[in-house]
């Protein structure tokens, strides 16, 4: 009688070319995860931008040459500020000096916004340089 199936052999090389296959995908994932976290934040940052430039738009309008002291989430399409997806947090905090770290990190905020030259910048993971952004 014949045997039916796979023998021993087959079955232990099955596995290890899927093995061989995940480890050489899973590096390029996480890569690939990794970016876009930063896409995301760096969308988020564009944003916030436009938000403080429509403000200081309409402050202009109504002569007043002063950028938005303060943003709430009403001013959002979304009604909600972005989050920061390279530290997962949404706050602003609200400065009156550019933060200048090329790491800046925070475990409460994930945005800085100078009140006085409506510069807008991003919190980072610790791994990813955002102050040129």
């Amino acid at each position: 009688m014949k045997n039916k199936g796979f023998t021993f052999l087959e079955l232990v090389l099955a596995v290890v070319i899927i093995v061989i296959l995940i480890a050489v995908s899973l590096p390029r994932f996480l890569e690939l995860s990794e970016s876009a976290r930063e896409t995301a934040t760096r969308s988020g940052l564009g944003t916030i931008r436009s938000v403080v430039a429509i403000m200081y738009a309409k402050n202009i309008a109504e002569d007043r040459k002063e950028y938005p002291q303060f943003l709430s989430p009403s001013d959002f399409a979304e009604k909600g500020i972005p989050v920061n997806r390279l530290n997962g947090k949404g706050e602003i905090r609200y400065v009156t000096e550019d933060v200048a770290e090329a790491f800046p990190k925070s475990s409460v905020y994930g945005w800085w916004y100078n009140t006085k030259n409506g510069r807008v910048g991003a919190y980072s993971d610790g791994k990813t340089d955002t102050s040129s952004w």
